[in-house]
């Protein structure tokens, strides 16, 4: 899972995505290449619910599924040409018996920010990192408080993140602090 860095760049950029069908978390990592550290993360989240009419495609004729699909890939090819990432990482699509539906809309989904990603830069690396390992990653598996974000909880643990973000990270809803999550999951295992 590890980023090619051209010889001589100090700064790495990479793009961590929380995938959704109405709602997509994204998170931009500015990495110090000599130092080795985050030293900048913004975080926020495309709703594609709203303004399904800025598209051109007619919601009547096609679904508003399509419709936000399709905004999600223009939304992503715009974030990726005002960003230039050297890297993306998405959270991969998981299965559950009781709602497999999710999974196939996920699927879609995360097949579209790949596509737009490659519309982008054939050569940039698109990776994805299983909910488990991200889980995992920034100990939100430990925490058991009911009624509290376990993500949440666990980001506000880990100082290099919460230094960044202790400004906004009360405006950020769920689907920008999992990207965050994903985002410190792919930093801390880029050279595995």
């Amino acid at each position: 899972m590890s980023i090619v860095i051209p010889y001589g760049h100090n700064m790495t950029r990479f793009l961590a995505i929380d995938p959704g069908s109405t709602k997509a978390g994204i998170a931009k990592f500015t990495i110090n290449n000599n130092t080795d550290s985050i030293i900048d993360i913004e975080a926020g989240t495309l709703n594609l619910d709203s303004d399904l009419h800025d598209t051109m495609l007619s919601s009547e004729m096609h679904g508003d599924k399509i419709v936000r699909l399709m905004k999600l890939e223009y939304r992503m090819l715009e974030l990726l040409n005002n960003i230039h990432p050297d890297a993306i990482v998405c959270e991969s699509a998981f299965y559950n018996p009781r709602t497999p539906n999710a999974y196939a809309s996920l699927t879609e989904v995360i097949f579209l920010l790949k596509r737009a990603t490659i519309n982008y830069n054939p050569n940039i690396k698109f990776s994805t990192l299983s909910p488990k390992t991200v889980k995992e990653a920034i100990g939100s598996m430990k925490l058991t408080d009911k009624g509290k974000d376990p993500i949440k909880e666990a980001i506000i643990k880990i100082p290099e993140v919460y230094n960044l973000i202790y400004k906004y990270i009360n405006n950020l809803d769920n689907h920008a602090i999992d990207a965050i999550a994903i985002g410190y999951t792919f930093f801390k295992k880029r050279g595995d």
